[in-house]
């Protein structure tokens, strides 16, 4: 069951996440990624997740994996159509550091509201240009 919110997680904030930013700003971007309270009105997180959401921002997965998804979408936003996007580089690492952050909110055993605020933070950081 834990299983299927967290997949269930992983689309909705695949769902969110609609384009990217620069990777320059991600260092500027950090602090406004933790101060940013505005997912929280919409998540029914409890204060011990928002403490585990933070600290899993500030891991360095998750700038690798910020950075993975930057790239994942300039490469898509470059390619032609027809081209299988699934196929690169890019989409490989992206899947490979999605998959280490699921495995930290997995092991957290975050509830689905706060893997989804995981991802959305990722995707306000991205949006911030």
């Amino acid at each position: 069951m834990n299983r299927q919110k967290i997949y269930l997680a992983i689309v909705l904030a695949l769902i969110f996440m609609s384009s990217c930013g620069s990777s320059a700003k991600l260092a500027k971007n950090h602090d406004e990624m933790k101060s940013d309270s505005r997912i929280w009105d919409y998540l029914d997180v409890s204060d011990r997740e928002r403490a585990l959401v933070d600290s899993i921002v500030a891991l360095d997965e998750y700038a690798l994996f910020l950075d993975s998804y930057k790239k994942y979408w300039a490469k898509k936003n470059t390619m032609l159509e027809g081209e299988d996007v699934e196929q690169t580089k890019e989409f490989a690492e992206y899947a490979a550091a999605c998959s280490k952050i699921l495995r930290i909110t997995y092991e957290l055993k975050l509830s689905k509201d706060a893997s989804v605020a995981v991802f959305a933070k990722m995707r306000e950081v991205a949006n911030n240009k």
